[in-house]
């Protein structure tokens, strides 16, 4: 089944790789021989990279390591040159039926088409290099603060540190996942929360068994005084070898929460994680996404947290029967229905009491690099933020993204219910 999607993949990548490459140099001075060795070789080596995502029993793993970061480059430009040159296409067909109907004549090298050319190259390899160097730098931290109503003296400052999409494989291997950890210690967390995809890539033979169990270890490493807690996410699901990560990630010290929720006693005080199973469980058969059983009939507390990997349930969870005072959710760069509820494109979005947190992610079709952000004092929202949010780590298998959050201080809202 992996290698069919493998399959998949490589040929699309090779095909919106040769159509933005060709439809680029078409106006070139070269030959025609010249042209399409161009454009094979960017096809080729796209498709290649899915090739090396599990090749490890014809290469040695140190070399697909080493190579799949520049195979990776050319997937992003094969994307970028796709849409660019796909949006100057439609653009200039519809520029040349109106000359047409206007009369006027169409060149093949006229001012508009060598511009507009010169505008898919130059931007096509800037964003290609720089969604890749998004993708695959090291992880930075910034601290955010989020304001709570009603929050107890007891739990000021209390700190989460949320990791997400670890998505550890052949392209981010152990040393990824141990700079994760690193900086996670760094900001010394009481609590850690990792929001789902761990992990990507097959486990159906012992050796893949063994590498992605070497590539999660480093979660070993990870320190907070109140526990360390996962919930599954859409790539958890994706093959049939669900137990087989569950067990490596459980046997490296995380709790993982299947439709449940622990209470944690924090200074006399009572903070609840609550975890659900990411939607995919049900597409699938392996699960159910079950918000509504695993927010009811929770014992009172002071502070409650839901983990879901996908933010798009974060509507549903600002029911105020849920009391959810934080969701962290990780999986997409976009979602419509947060979106519509503020137009951020990061953040924390507010619904009653309940904030849910995203953070974009970008890969290698994230375009240009992340910047500093701040979430802006609003006293509409009860947040007041310092600066947070700059990409800590981010991937997903298919855009490349990879994603690590950061930590949080939670402090009482000046604002009272």
């Amino acid at each position: 089944m992996h290698v069919t999607v493998y399959l998949i993949c490589a040929l699309v990548t090779a095909l919106m790789a040769a159509y933005g490459i060709w439809r680029t140099i078409r106006i070139a001075h070269l030959g025609t021989t010249s042209k399409l060795a161009v454009t094979a070789f960017f096809a080729l080596a796209g498709a290649s990279h899915f090739a090396f995502l599990d090749m490890t029993d014809l290469f040695e793993r140190a070399f697909i390591v080493d190579t799949l970061p520049v195979t990776g480059l050319f997937v992003s430009f094969a994307y970028w040159f796709f849409l660019l040159a796909l949006a100057r296409d439609v653009i200039g067909g519809v520029r040349g039926l109106v000359r047409r109907k206007m009369g006027l004549p169409v060149e093949k090298r006229d001012l508009f088409t060598i511009v507009s050319t010169c505008f898919v190259a130059v931007f096509g390899i800037f964003f290609g290099i720089t969604s890749t160097w998004n993708a695959l730098s090291e992880p930075t931290v910034e601290p955010m603060t989020v304001a709570v109503r009603n929050l107890p003296p007891e739990l000021e400052g209390f700190k989460v540190a949320q990791i997400t999409d670890l998505h550890a494989s052949n392209l981010f291997p152990a040393a990824r996942t141990e700079a994760v950890v690193k900086a996670v210690n760094e900001a010394k967390p009481d609590l850690v929360l990792i929001t789902g995809d761990f992990s990507d890539g097959p486990l159906d033979r012992e050796a893949a068994v063994l590498q992605r169990d070497a590539d999660l270890a480093p979660l070993s490493g990870l320190k907070a005084a109140y526990g360390i807690f996962g919930v599954t996410g859409n790539h958890e699901y994706i093959r049939p070898e669900r137990e087989k990560l569950l067990e490596i990630i459980r046997r490296h010290g995380v709790v993982i929460l299947e439709n449940e929720a622990v209470s944690i006693a924090v200074k006399g005080r009572r903070v609840t994680v609550a975890g659900v199973d990411d939607l995919a469980a049900e597409r699938t058969g392996a699960g159910r996404h079950d918000l509504a059983g695993t927010l009811s009939n929770l014992a009172d507390d002071d502070l409650r947290i839901l983990m879901d990997h996908q933010p798009r349930t974060a509507p549903e969870a600002a029911n105020p029967a849920w009391k959810v005072d934080l969701q962290l959710s990780g999986h997409t760069r976009r979602d419509s229905r947060l979106a519509c509820q503020q137009r951020l494109r990061q953040g924390l979005l507010r619904a009653g009491r309940h904030e849910a947190l995203r953070l974009p992610g970008r890969g290698l079709l994230g375009g240009l690099p992340r910047e500093k952000r701040h979430l802006q004092r609003n006293p509409a929202h009860h947040v007041h933020a310092r600066q947070l949010i700059e990409q800590l780590f981010e991937h997903s298998r298919h855009e490349k993204a990879s994603r690590l959050r950061e930590a949080f201080l939670f402090r009482r809202s000046r604002r009272r219910a």
